[in-house]
Order: structure tokens, then C-alpha cells, then sequence
């Protein structure tokens, strides 16, 4: 019977892959402390495993490079050859090279050789060894110490030892060796997924609880059809006569009045009985749900385990002393969501590693430690993930982003001067955008982080907010949904169409009176909790006809995107639902507001709504009327420091619509930064912000000559009567409330301070 290995192929490349992940990951432990023979043993352990697999499955040009391999480890942890950063480099290149000749054997290529030399290299390397003993004499080799399947074969057909080369019988390409030309045309093994027993343990439990449920369920069935044997006996009768025989009744005839009386008992009885069935059914289908979907389930140590062998690799070939720390990377998330995520993870990490993170000789003169650090770090919120990429390096260069978006005419100079510091790191997600003086193999051609925008936002439903400070580094905060497969479901209806949002998007749910919603400038906007939240109709954001029915209230969903906050406007409430998401068909999948559909239990189609893109089309929608502006000769310059997003945008707005010109902060330290390069007319703070308070931030004004008499207003939710002393004790011109807030009074108290 001829060895057919195509079956085989698929079971091997996957253990092949974790024993080459364990592997990359040892050695790098091992290259950090060399005394730790542990770690040695377990890359001896499983390129030796890798060796007998291939030898199996006659792989003979896989089984020649990690026997060679499984030659030095034996050299290294005998002490007859030392360790250093050039044997570790040639270990990580074999390693490579098998993992590149496990992934052409699955793709079916033949003739697959050592191209690179690599086992050359290896023997060259034991030959030019004269493994002294510790006495200083010379020695052969112990070979005594782990006897490895090939010495036995060798030794039970007394074969001389000679050179092991390729020839026609042990060629895998040979007419004779048949089971490996069936390598050239393999079957595509089959898409698999490691699952942990208690998991299916938990499965199967669930399932049993259903099985005896059912039970329960077909007695109901049993009792339901007598009951229906009553009843129509009863009808057949009704006109007949007064009494009717039942048989299975006690006696022998009863009146119509009585089979009523025992119709009405056992049906309320059976109404209880399955409203009780169907609760236990509904929780353990929902419990079931749950146990299947976590089957699907993956750790995202599954899509970053290449990267500290990444960051090894271009920190050497960079120069540059790099920590790689993970955290939290036992995270689960659905198999699509980890397959989508992975290559926005890495562009990101070489992006740190390349930008971020610089030179040692640099970090020294800065007072920085030689090696730079860079962590991921994933913990679970609500039925999301947030995964951190955070690094101690450089930070991003705010002024040469500006610069490049000039150049490419992305934004005119006016605008970027509105923008907050992390709104213009955000341009770096732009297609082809990058500051990066050279294009490197590492980056630089501007389209990684367009890929990281791409999956993360469009595939995922996802967002990404960038923080970032000179000289103190750089944090990116993904945000992804736990799954794309069945998603908590809010349904609501506008112009008579159902749509949906992912509940975990949802901060909250308010109905307002409509008299309430405040116009700031040309939108409107709620006041909530001492907050200005900017308000939008979704049916214009939608573009659906406007219903003809008035109603007293509005209903307002509040969507968050990562530190903003927006309210969309609804007309009905419908339902929450755990819902199986589909794709759109194919004449929506141009539209970027939808992101996927669904189906209700009564069969009508819901639309998912992309909240990323709904909140920013909800930014460019103009409701309201027009405020007039005054004409004023020279525009002043007014800076807001505030660091709510959505509060810092309405002052913002106001503001400009009577025609001055404003320039935002979103904390203290920025807000002291830009008064340093721009003279303001008037400045409007907050009091509670990161890294500088509102106070603290008067205080520095006021001891500097250029701002000692420069107008300065406090708008802040505080009320209390100490801290309106203190604003105007540390030099405040003006102390506004933010529950109080009004247009027209803050207009009034800039104008008259200006």
C-alpha cells in the first residue's frame, strides 16, 4: 500500500508551527540569560520532535536542517562550543528556514532546498570546533548522551559514517519515492482550530440539560394532545346533548359545564407548565450559544507570538536596545477578529520600534535609560477588548505631521491650528502618509498605518485613539469587539426602518423634552450632568424622508467613541437581542454607514450602523439656523483649553461663528505650551484636566509678564462657592458654571473682557 503523506501534511505544518513558535520564544529567553539550560532544552526538545516528524513523513530536506540544528544545541548545552549574538542570529536563520520549508511543503512546491546554505553553515560551525574539555584537550563529540533516531538506523545496517548528501534513493523527487511525489499536488488541508477540553467538557454538559429538557417538552406535547381529545369531544357534542361520556374522566359522563371547568384547568396548568419549559429552554439554548461561541474562541498570544522575535530582529538590525513586554495576552477574542487584527498589531510595533524608540546614545542624552520599552498590553470592557501599544520613546512629531499635511494639501494652516495635538497624530492614519525623512524596509512608504485604520475601524467596528507626548512616548488604544459573529443588539426604528447598534457602543439611553435641546452656534446640543453634548437628527445623517408626526419628546441614543461623546436622535425603541450579524448584500457593501445586517425572530431585516462613521458624518451635519456673526475688523485669538472633546468643539464653535479665532487644548500643559509661541486676546479654561489643572494653569499665566493682564474665564461643572473664590483668587477674570451654561452669556462675558 502506497504512504500517502497528504494526509498527514495538514497535522504536521500545525505542530510543526507551535514547535517553531516555542522555539523563537525560548531562544530569546535564553539569548537574555544564557545560565537558564531549561530554556535550552526545550528548543533541543522540540527541533528534535520537528526532526523525527519529517522523517516520518520523509521530509528529508526539513528532517537534514533541524538535524544539524539539534548538532549545535547538543555542542551548546555540553559546553564544548560558547553562545554569542552571531550563533544565536544563525540559530534564528535555521529556524526561519524551516518554518519557510514547512510552508512550501504545504503549498505543494517540490525540489524545496537549502538556497541559503543554512546546514552548511552549521556543520562548517561544529568542524571548525575543536570542542576542548575543560582540561583544554581536545575531544570528539559525546555522542553517548542523547542517542537520536538516525544514529540508530545507521548503526542497526552498519553503515560507514560519511557525508550525508542528496542522491537519487533518498531524493524526495525520485520515481521510486513515491509517497513524496504526491507532494507536488496536496489537498488544502482544512481549516482547524485548537479547542481546550473543558471547554467542550462545558459543551456537552449544556447539551445534556437540553436533552433532558426536551423530555419535559415532549410530555407537554403528550399532555396538549389530551387536552385537544377533550376538546373535541366537547365540540362534537356541544349541540347534541347536555352531558357527554369521557373516558378517561373518573366517572362515566359529565356534564358540558364540568369538561369546561377541566378544559379551562388543564390548559392553564399546560400554559404554566411550558411558559416554565420554555424560560429553562431559553436559558439553556442561551448558555449553549455562549459554550459554542466560545469554542471559536482564541487567545491573542495566538497573533502576537512572532512579535518578540520582530523586535529583536529590527531593534539589531536598527541599533537599538528594545524591552518587548506583553500583558494580557491570554485575552480571548473570536478567531476572525484575531486574524483581522494581527497585521495592524505588527505594522504598529515596527512603526515604535523604527519612530518611536530611539538610539541608545539618544536616550542617554535625554536622561533616558539605554533600553527603550515597548508593551502590549489587552484586558476585557464590556463586551469589547482593549488592546494598548504604548512605548517610552520620542512621541510623535506634531510639527512635522503638520507640515506634511501642508504639503499635501490635506489641511490648510488655519485648520490644523484648531486641531488638538492628538487630533493631528491621527492624520498619520491617512492613506501614504508618513514624516519619515527615508523609506526603510522597516517603514516609511506611508500605507501600514492606512492598514491599521482599514482592519481596525472598517473590518472590525472597531476605533483607535492616539495619545502622545514629547520625549515621553506614544500610546495607541484599539478597541474591538470580543466577536463579529452574534453582537448585543439595540433595535430602533426611524422613518419607519429598523436599524441597530452594537449595545456596547451605547453610553446611554435619555428622553428629553424637545424644548430642552439648546442650538449652540448651527447644531444643537443637550446639557447632561454639567456636560454640552452636541446632538444630531439620524435621520439626516441617514438621509431618510422626515415622519409627519410630531412628538413632545426626543429620544437620544448617546454613542461613544473612545473619550467623545454624540447623541443621535431616534424615533422608537424597539428591542435588545443577542443577533446573529451578516454580511450586507451585495448592492450595500459600497455603503459606509452600514457594517453588517440581521434578521429579527418575525423575519425583518435590521441594518447595523457603523458607529465610527456615524459619528463622523453626524460632526459635518449643519442643523440649525445660521447665527449671525458681527463684523469685526481684525479677528482676536482666543485658546480653549479643555479636555472633553465634545465641550472644547461647542466653545470652539460659538466662538467662531462671531468671528474670532480659536486655537484648542486639550490639558494644561498644552494650553502653557501654545501660549508660549501665540499671543492670545483671551483665554477660556477648564479646571479638572490631566497634567495641569485649570488653577495651576492661571497661576503660571499670571507670572508671566506677556499674560499678566491677558483676560482669563473658568468654565468648569464645579459650583461650589470655595472654588469660585480660588478661580478668581489665582487671577480669573470670569468663573462660568457648565451646568448654567449659555450662549449668549458667554459670548457676553468675552465680548466684554475683549
Amino acid at each position: 500500500m502506497v504512504f500517502d503523506i497528504n494526509k498527514f501534511i495538514g497535522k504536521f505544518s500545525e505542530e510543526a508551527g507551535e514547535h517553531i513558535a516555542k522555539i523563537n520564544s525560548s531562544l530569546l529567553e535564553y539569548e537574555k540569560d544564557t545560565s537558564n539550560f531549561d530554556l535550552l532544552n526545550k528548543v533541543f526538545r522540540s527541533a528534535h520532535t520537528i526532526k523525527g516528524s519529517s522523517k516520518i513523513l520523509q521530509l528529508s530536506y526539513i528532517a537534514d536542517v533541524a538535524h544539524k540544528l539539534e548538532d549545535v544545541l547538543d555542542a551548546l548545552r555540553s559546553k564544548k562550543i560558547s553562545p554569542s549574538k552571531e550563533l544565536f542570529s544563525l540559530f534564528f536563520r535555521s529556524v526561519d528556514l524551516i518554518s519557510e520549508m514547512v510552508e512550501k511543503t504545504v503549498a505543494g512546491q517540490k525540489d524545496i532546498k537549502d538556497e541559503k546554505g543554512i546546514c552548511n553553515e552549521l556543520e562548517r560551525l561544529l568542524e571548525e570546533k575543536s570542542f576542548e574539555t575543560s582540561a583544554g584537550k581536545p575531544t570528539t563529540p559525546n555522542t553517548e548522551q542523547i542517542e537520536t533516531p538516525t544514529k540508530k538506523i545507521k548503526s542497526s545496517v552498519k553503515q560507514p559514517k560519511k557525508k550525508k548528501t542528496e542522491s537519487p534513493e533518498n531524493s524526495p523527487s525520485t520515481a521510486e519515492n513515491k509517497p513524496s511525489e504526491k507532494i507536488t499536488e496536496p489537498k488544502t488541508p482544512e481549516e482547524s482550530i485548537k479547542v481546550r477540553a473543558q471547554k467542550l467538557d462545558d459543551s456537552i454538559k449544556v447539551m445534556g440539560e437540553i436533552l433532558s429538557n426536551h423530555g419535559r417538552m415532549k410530555q407537554g406535547l403528550i399532555d396538549l394532545e389530551e387536552i385537544l381529545k377533550i376538546s373535541k369531544q366537547y365540540l362534537e357534542n356541544f349541540n347534541n346533548s347536555e352531558t357527554i361520556s369521557y373516558k378517561n374522566s373518573n366517572s362515566p359522563s359529565m356534564p358540558n359545564q364540568e369538561i369546561s371547568k377541566l378544559l379551562h384547568s388543564k390548559i392553564k396548568v399546560h400554559s404554566s407548565n411550558m411558559r416554565d419549559v420554555m424560560n429553562i429552554h431559553g436559558l439553556l439554548t442561551e448558555d449553549l450559544r455562549e459554550k459554542v461561541l466560545q469554542l471559536r474562541m482564541m487567545p491573542l498570544s495566538s497573533a502576537v507570538e512572532t512579535f518578540p522575535r520582530l523586535v529583536r530582529d529590527l531593534s539589531a538590525s536598527s541599533g537599538k536596545e528594545v524591552d518587548f513586554i506583553l500583558e494580557g495576552v491570554d485575552t480571548e477574542m473570536d478567531k476572525r477578529v484575531i486574524e483581522k487584527i494581527g497585521d495592524p498589531l505588527l505594522h504598529m510595533i515596527r512603526n515604535s520600534v523604527d519612530h518611536g524608540i530611539e538610539p541608545p546614545e539618544e536616550r542617554e542624552s535625554k536622561g533616558k535609560p539605554r533600553k527603550g520599552t515597548l508593551k502590549v498590553a489587552a484586558r476585557y470592557e464590556g463586551g469589547n477588548v482593549h488592546i494598548e501599544i504604548s512605548d517610552d520613546g520620542g512621541g510623535i512629531p506634531i510639527e512635522k505631521i503638520k507640515q506634511k499635511a501642508l504639503q499635501r494639501n490635506l489641511l490648510n494652516k488655519d485648520e490644523l491650528s484648531n486641531m488638538s495635538e492628538s487630533e493631528i497624530a491621527n492624520l498619520i492614519f491617512e492613506p501614504g502618509f508618513s514624516t519619515s525623512p527615508i523609506i526603510t524596509d522597516i517603514s516609511g512608504r506611508g500605507v501600514g498605518m492606512d492598514v491599521v485604520k482599514g482592519n481596525i475601524i472598517e473590518l472590525l467596528n472597531g476605533s483607535i485613539q492616539t495619545d502622545t507626548f514629547p520625549d515621553k512616548g506614544t500610546c495607541f488604544t484599539i478597541r474591538v469587539p470580543l466577536t463579529l459573529a452574534v453582537m448585543r443588539i439595540l433595535l430602533f426604528s426611524i422613518s419607519q426602518t429598523l436599524f441597530g447598534f452594537p449595545v456596547s457602543s451605547i453610553r446611554e439611553i435619555i428622553r428629553v423634552k424637545k424644548s430642552e435641546i439648546i442650538e449652540v452656534v448651527n447644531k444643537q446640543a443637550i446639557r447632561l450632568r454639567d456636560q454640552i453634548i452636541p446632538v444630531t437628527d439620524l435621520k439626516k445623517i441617514i438621509k431618510l424622508p422626515q415622519t409627519e408626526e410630531e412628538q413632545e419628546n426626543a429620544l437620544i441614543l448617546l454613542l461613544a467613541m473612545g473619550n467623545e461623546t454624540i447623541g443621535v436622535i431616534v424615533d422608537n425603541l424597539i428591542s435588545e437581542e443577542d443577533m446573529e450579524v451578516k454580511p450586507l448584500p451585495s448592492h450595500m457593501r459600497n455603503s459606509d454607514l452600514a457594517s453588517g445586517a440581521t434578521i429579527t425572530g418575525k423575519g425583518d431585516v435590521v441594518i447595523l450602523l457603523h458607529v465610527p462613521k456615524i459619528v463622523e458624518k453626524s460632526k459635518m451635519i449643519q442643523e440649525g439656523k445660521q447665527t449671525s456673526r458681527p463684523v469685526q475688523k481684525e479677528k482676536q485669538r482666543i485658546l480653549v483649553v479643555e479636555d472633553s472633546v465634545s465641550t472644547r468643539e461647542i466653545e470652539k464653535s460659538i466662538l467662531e461663528s462671531y468671528g474670532y479665532q480659536v486655537d484648542i487644548a486639550s490639558d494644561g500643559i498644552e494650553g502653557l505650551e501654545k501660549t508660549q509661541n501665540v499671543k492670545y486676546d483671551l483665554i477660556l479654561s477648564d479646571i479638572e484636566m490631566p497634567r495641569l489643572d485649570g488653577f495651576s494653569l492661571v497661576e503660571k499665566l499670571r507670572s508671566d509678564k506677556e499674560y499678566k493682564h491677558v483676560p482669563i474665564i473658568i468654565v468648569s461643572s464645579r459650583d461650589r462657592e470655595e472654588d469660585k473664590r480660588r478661580g478668581i483668587e489665582v487671577g480669573a477674570d470670569a468663573y462660568i458654571v457648565k451646568g448654567n451654561f449659555d450662549q449668549s452669556d458667554l459670548l457676553a462675558t468675552v465680548q466684554s473682557l475683549i
